[in-house]
């Protein structure tokens, strides 16, 4: 016999033995874990019924509390947000003056950008004050706000490029037409909703 065949012999008695231990100490960790998950399951039927009675009381709540309508006070609520009464209105010529941002590097320089603000400006807030009319849509906006564009941008008419000037002008007319109408819808929403947060 080798002198190293005692120890290997000796090493593998060693490895069954703490095999041995793992496999005891693996199956008290799985019947631990039984135990948990068997006591869980008693308890999380009497949670879900309490969810489910929350769940029906809620529904009863918004059942019994119906989303009012839109009434004349929040039409006007919403509208003295965004037309020019308001003395602390100043959010258009922000909101303008983030969507005309690219415009401050279009040539002529000033001029590009100046001919998107008044545009954006002009219709922004009217679009704004339409949006918060609770029968109104896209269309009442082009039909009211809108066809004002040529009007509106008339000091831009002849100024030099003499096309391009006007058009920036009239087409940023249109956008802010657009998002002003939807910020407004979204106003009077915000509010209805708030009054029937109130009211559950």
């Amino acid at each position: 016999m080798s002198m190293y065949a005692h120890s290997s012999e000796q090493y593998w008695n060693n490895r069954k033995k703490t095999s041995h231990k793992r496999t005891t100490i693996a199956a008290l960790i799985l019947s631990l874990l039984a135990v948990v998950i068997g006591i869980a399951i008693l308890i999380v039927p009497g949670d879900d019924t309490n969810k489910r009675n929350r769940n029906n009381t809620a529904r009863r709540t918004e059942e019994e509390v119906p989303r009012p309508n839109v009434t004349a006070a929040h039409t006007s609520t919403c509208q003295s947000n965004f037309l020019e009464t308001n003395p602390n209105k100043n959010h258009d010529d922000d909101y303008c003056a983030t969507i005309c941002n690219d415009e401050r590097k279009s040539m002529p320089r000033p001029i590009m950008y100046r001919a998107c603000t008044h545009g954006c400006i002009s219709s922004y807030s009217r679009s704004a004050a339409i949006g918060c009319e609770e029968d109104s849509d896209t269309n009442t906006v082009f039909d009211r706000v809108g066809s004002l564009s040529y009007q509106d941008c008339a000091p831009y008419k002849n100024t030099r490029p003499v096309p391009e000037v006007f058009a920036t002008c009239r087409k940023y007319h249109r956008v802010a037409s657009v998002r002003g109408f939807k910020m407004g819808r979204g106003g009077l929403e915000r509010l209805v909703d708030l009054e029937w947060e109130v009211e559950k």
